[in-house]
């Protein structure tokens, strides 16, 4: 199909409540016979479609989709009579000839009017007192023939009147009830008057609506302002706690202007009336009678006073308020206390008192002197918790986290008047004590052990042991009262498990020991170490024996670090010189000055004498992870005199 269509719109914004055009535009060759509207809604689907079928007189073809009361047309034009804010971003387009597409659309933007309700209340609301005047105002953003008052009950709107512009002036529909008044200001700001605001008012809710729109302002709730009422005393701290013989000033103050105020006792929960105080015909004036201790004036309408001349033992306890007439209005209750001089609490313990981690702690009592009585409460200073509710201090078993201050406060029941006496509590405790340390190596310059205690008093004197391993045996330190080892010239005797025992002087509950202890294994890797045959520092290990015989060697080594490999050199060259073998064996190892049996290596090795050359100086070399270590052989051979030495230690055989 040729041609075009377009779509335009008669506003860009379309007042709620107004009307909108729609005009279609064809371009074509062909001879134009239907238009359609489409309304392809705001996002929810299509809504409607309108088929208006050309030429003149152009009418309506099939059934439309919309009401036929809430449009008009023409054959290029579709009018919405009333657009509603349901209307809003609905998307209009057109079709002609039902195959040709408007290249554009039509998107609906309301404007819809805000209505907000005030009065002339506290800050602008609708909080007022009693018997005032209250001005409702309805104000809304665009001109509007009328606004509706409503007033919410039980969660429901209850129309109250309509009030707006009439075929000549403004009115109201239905009649507004008696205590009610209302006008329009313009037509966008309209006022009802509630001449006197009583107290069955109070919280009643009020809203404006606009018409047919569905549009509201928020609540506003009357709140009554009734005249308050308060007692206050020229005791301690403007209160009713005075000094026994004094005089107590009672003064009813209220917030408005009243005739008179009542002075009343509570006795046994019941209101007992003594006087009312106020402005009669002429003067201020009391009714009854007060009694003989009570003297009474008025001061202005909202000040009035009753003087007790002298406050004794008996009144302690009595409890007095003011009430207004006939609102049901009362003061706070007030209630004397007459004051007595209470001295600090004594404690049975010293200022500072020293106990030991484990003990019973025995009862800290802490007493007062006060009239009528005290109550007691002990109180952790430190973490501001209150740990009896009595006058006895009491541990069942001390430990160290009690130490700190602890403050007995005394109260008095009647003048509730606070004093208090501190004790502090020092925990002595044995301490805690960590080691640590690390694994070395003979290769290293040296090891350190360190040794931490953490006790109370924080005074240490430090021992050192070391027990060998998978062994009773042990050896102590001579370094006391140091608590870093530093440990040199290292080797395997220096693996075992080292124990730093710690005292403070402070025993410990409940073995009573002043040491504790903590331990750390420590290993030292070590070069191979030659157990036997013994050689001495002047030379190398001497073997005598005969040409042409054979000399069998038995070297016992130990390596804490795995095996070891073992090679064996000399000046010559001997090619048939030495053979060796490897077994393991249980030797007894040299430790802290004794020997005790440890896994080891037996090597025996067999040296051919051959040669007179044969006879020189060997360098057997055993070595593993850590490094080497060197056992110097020398064979010679036999004289007249040398024969009877026989072999050294080491099991040589000839």
């Amino acid at each position: 199909a040729d041609g075009s269509v377009t779509i335009i719109s008669s506003e860009t914004t379309v007042p709620e409540g107004s009307s909108l055009t729609l005009t279609c535009t064809y371009t074509g060759i062909d001879e134009l016979f239907a238009i359609r509207w489409t309304n392809n809604g705001n996002g929810s689907g299509r809504k409607y479609d309108i088929t208006i079928k050309q030429p003149e007189p152009c009418t309506i073809f099939g059934k439309p989709g919309l009401n036929e009361t809430l449009f008009t047309y023409t054959c290029l034009t579709l009018t919405i009579l009333n657009v509603t804010r349901d209307n809003q971003n609905d998307n209009f387009t057109c079709q002609a000839n039902l195959n040709i597409n408007s290249e554009n659309s039509v998107i609906v933007s309301v404007s819809v009017a805000g209505i907000t309700l005030s009065g002339n209340g506290t800050s602008g609301g609708f909080t007022v007192g009693e018997n005032a005047s209250l001005q409702m105002t309805c104000s809304t953003s665009k001109d509007v023939q009328y606004v509706t008052y409503v007033k919410r009950v039980n969660g429901s709107h209850q129309t109250i009147t309509a009030v707006g512009y009439g075929p000549s002036s403004c009115a109201t529909d239905p009649e507004p009830p008696s205590y009610l008044s209302c006008s329009c200001v313009s037509r966008r700001e309209f006022v009802c008057v509630i001449r006197n605001v009583n107290r069955a008012m109070n919280g009643d809710i009020w809203l404006c609506t606009l018409p047919g729109a569905g549009t509201i302002s928020g609540d506003k709730t009357i709140v009554i302002e009734v005249a308050g009422i308060t007692l206050s005393g020229n005791g301690t701290s403007g209160g009713f706690t005075v000094g026994e013989n004094a005089s107590l000033q009672m003064t009813c103050s209220t917030s408005k202007d009243v005739q008179y105020v009542t002075y009343v006792k509570r006795v046994n929960g019941s209101h007992q009336t003594i006087t009312a105080v106020g402005y009669g015909p002429s003067s201020c004036a009391t009714d009854p009678e007060p009694p003989s201790y009570l003297s009474c004036s008025c001061v202005s309408r909202r000040e009035f006073v009753c003087v007790i001349r002298n406050v004794n033992r008996a009144m302690n306890g009595d409890i007095w308020l003011c009430t207004l007439p006939g609102a049901g209005t009362i003061s706070g209750d007030k209630t004397i206390v007459i004051e007595d001089d209470t001295q600090n609490p004594e404690i049975s313990a010293p200022s500072v008192f020293t106990v030991i981690e484990g003990q019973e702690f025995i009862n800290t009592e802490c007493k007062s002197n006060c009239w009528p009585d005290c109550t007691y409460r002990w109180i952790n200073s430190s973490s501001n918790t209150v740990i009896a509710a009595n006058f006895t201090l009491f541990f069942h078993t001390v430990t160290r986290y009690f130490t700190g201050n602890y403050t007995c406060v005394s109260t008095n029941n009647a003048t509730r008047d606070k004093t208090e006496s501190k004790i502090y509590i020092l925990v002595q405790y044995a301490p805690d004590v960590t080691v640590i340390g690390s694994n070395a190596t003979s290769m290293d310059i040296q090891t350190q052990l360190r040794c931490s205690a953490r006790g109370n008093p924080d005074i240490y004197t430090y021992k050192w042991q070391q027990k060998w391993p998978n062994s009773i045996l042990t050896r102590n330190w001579t370094l006391h009262g140091y608590s870093v080892l530093n440990l040199t010239d290292l080797s395997y005797e220096h693996s075992g498990r080292f124990t730093c025992f710690a005292s403070n002087g402070v025993p410990h509950f409940p073995d009573m020991n002043t040491y504790r202890s903590s331990s750390t294994f420590m290993f030292v890797k070590d070069v191979p170490v030659v157990v036997s045959p013994k050689t001495t520092n002047s030379g190398p290990y001497m073997i005598f024996t005969n040409l042409k015989e054979t000399v069998e060697l038995n070297i016992t080594v130990f390596s804490n670090n795995g095996l070891i490999s073992m090679t064996i050199s000399t000046i010559h060259d001997h090619k048939n010189l030495t053979s060796f073998r490897t077994i393991d064996e249980i030797i007894q190892l040299p430790v802290f000055g004794t020997t005790v049996p440890s896994k080891g290596y037996l090597i025996s090795i067999t040296f051919y004498l051959g040669d007179t050359s044969d006879f020189t100086a060997y360098n057997v070399v055993f070595t593993n992870e850590i490094g080497s270590v060197f056992f110097a052989v020398e064979i010679k051979q036999k004289e007249t005199s040398e024969s009877s030495i026989g072999p050294l230690i080491g099991g040589v055989t000839g």
